[in-house]
């Protein structure tokens, strides 16, 4: 009973570790091999490389008094697996990186008649590089946090008019959104893709004339996000066109998924690059594109990008 024990045991800790370690490493190998052989090692009567051989082989071994029990082999490769467990999930552990709150950025690319770079840190030390900026939102249109630093909080600051005391005058973006929800006639959920203008108010000072506010994110129950590539893509060239059709210029565009550090870079860099490519190709339009980060790692991710795009020529 004590060995089944032991084993049920030794599958647990197999779950736990292939549970905590999701991303696959040679080290994950290694514990999860050691705790496999610390279960058969439990569950066996006699040393464990006998039990093997008479298992597998079919060789029948005289008994030496010095053999390691089969207990000290299964408590040997426990201890192995937690081991290589703890190994791989340091080695896999992706440590937060701090936003950048500066400005950089990078070269400029031209394709024909439009040019696009990467710009890294907040956008409330945007000056004159871009006319419209696109925030990213969720399919509540619930804004960021005025206080905080998503792209779309933080416009909604810039925006905003202050008193004396640095306190909340008029949140002219709230005020501007929630009227449209009176006019639509319904306080959400809304569609992906969907994009709703307010003027830039007090974000004139940074010489921002429009914000597009893109609704690319739905936020599910479990705290996870959702976003579909074509509604991205949808929603990208509904705000470009826009752009075109008043006149502008240039036009600041987030990577969507990556904001305050919800999601990877790896996976969604394509979700906005990819149809402003598209876009270019079809189109040739007159116009600046800063593609929006917060990170350095991610400013290296889409400069490679933008990088491969350009010499592949879309």
């Amino acid at each position: 009973m004590k060995k089944i024990i032991m084993y049920i045991f030794a599958l647990i800790l197999k779950i736990i570790s292939e549970r905590v370690l999701s991303k696959k490493t040679i080290f994950y190998a290694l514990s999860i091999a050691c705790i496999n052989i610390s279960g058969l090692s439990f569950l066996s009567n006699e040393p464990l490389w006998e039990f093997l051989l008479k298992r597998f082989m079919s060789i029948n071994l005289t008994p030496n008094q010095n053999n390691i029990s089969s207990y000290q082999v299964g408590f040997l490769f426990l201890f192995l697996s937690i081991l290589f467990a703890i190994i791989s999930y340091f080695l896999t552990k992706e440590k937060v990186e701090k936003l950048v709150d500066t400005k950089f950025i990078s070269p400029e690319f031209k394709i024909n008649n439009c040019s696009f770079c990467c710009y890294c840190g907040s956008i409330t030390n945007l000056n004159g590089e871009a006319e419209v900026v696109v925030s990213s939102e969720n399919t509540e249109l619930s804004l960021g946090d005025i206080s905080g630093t998503s792209i779309s909080g933080r416009v909604r600051r810039m925006a905003a008019q202050f008193d004396k005391n640095n306190k909340v005058k008029n949140d002219y973006i709230k005020l501007n959104i929630e009227k449209w929800k009176e006019k639509e006639g319904h306080f959400g959920p809304y569609s992906l893709g969907q994009i709703i203008i307010s003027d830039s108010y007090k974000a004139r000072e940074n010489r921002i004339k429009k914000v597009i506010h893109l609704i690319a994110i739905e936020k599910r129950n479990d705290g996870s996000i959702y976003m579909d590539e074509e509604k991205i893509r949808e929603g990208i060239n509904k705000a470009i066109k826009y752009s075109l059709e008043n006149n502008y210029l240039s036009i600041f565009i987030p990577v969507f998924g990556i904001g305050s550090g919800r999601k990877s870079s790896k996976e969604y860099i394509d979700y906005t690059i990819n149809p402003v490519f598209q876009y270019i190709k079809n189109n040739n339009p007159n116009l600046k594109i800063y593609f929006g980060t917060y990170r350095l790692r991610d400013l290296l991710r889409v400069s490679v990008r933008l990088f491969i795009k350009y010499y592949s020529k879309v």
